[in-house]
């Protein structure tokens, strides 16, 4: 059985409701009414801007590690389905320091990380993108 489906639980589970009600996201970048799913808990993130908040530089935000967490279910269910682009190596996941949040926050993304980089080799019809990991570009976990 795979780790990655009780990981994804836990992920949902300690990250349930984070929200920013200050973030603000960088307003060349992002309108408002982007960023205020920043700000919302429990609301689903289109795809496309989840990308896009993703991918952007810490300087992109008034607090990355919050907007991470915020992300954070949405993101890891989007990396295991193989629907988020994982081809660009500014993985917002890479540019957080995970070890400074509180343990149980930096333990299930831990967990998650290496359940979904072992998903990624041992499945036998990879993902959209996944097939790009065999090849030794970037190294998220």
């Amino acid at each position: 059985m795979s780790s990655l489906s009780p990981a994804l639980a836990d992920i949902d589970t300690v990250f349930n409701g984070f929200a920013g009600p200050t973030e603000t996201g960088c307003g060349r970048c992002f309108d408002p009414e982007e960023t205020a799913y920043l700000c919302t808990p429990y609301t689903r993130v289109p795809a496309d801007l989840l990308r896009r908040f993703v991918y952007k530089s810490p300087d992109h935000f008034e607090d990355h590690a919050a907007v991470m967490r915020r992300l954070l279910p949405q993101c890891a269910r989007a990396m295991a389905d193989g629907s988020l682009d994982v081809l660009g190596w500014g993985h917002g996941l890479s540019r957080v320091d995970r070890r400074s949040w509180p343990t149980a926050q930096a333990d299930a993304l831990d967990v998650f990380l290496l359940a979904w980089w072992q998903d990624a080799l041992v499945t036998p019809e990879p993902l959209r993108h996944r097939g790009h990991l065999r090849h030794g570009h970037g190294d998220l976990p």
